[in-house]
């Protein structure tokens, strides 16, 4: 039996990121909400910033109407396809327990 609680796979916020942005989740959003990056080579958008999600779920780009690329804005607003390009995602952890070296050197497995 499992305690894990049931995920829903509809977002619940999705952002639209153009060329050499970042985005910083932290906090209840990054512990409490399953957050990722779905493996699709482009994005459907259907207009007024709607995406439509590989499993067939709408939802609206929370930042829609900032998206300063005018292509990008104009497909985001009347809708069509953008591809995907290379993306990079760094995680950074607060761990509180690390291996430490045992005379300079950490242990071999």
């Amino acid at each position: 039996m499992s305690s894990g609680r049931t995920i829903y796979p509809k977002p619940v916020l999705s952002v639209f990121l153009e060329p050499r942005s970042v985005i910083i989740t932290s906090g209840d959003l990054y512990t409490s909400h399953l957050h990722g990056i779905d493996e699709v080579t482009h994005d459907v958008f259907l207009g007024d910033g709607r995406l439509l999600c590989p499993t067939g779920d709408e939802v609206v780009l929370s930042n829609w109407r900032t998206v300063r690329t005018q292509n990008m804005a104009d497909v985001l607003r009347y809708g069509g396809t953008l591809p995907r390009e290379t993306r990079l995602s760094l995680t950074c952890r607060d761990v509180e327990k690390v291996a430490t070296p045992m005379n300079g050197h950490l242990p071999i497995r």
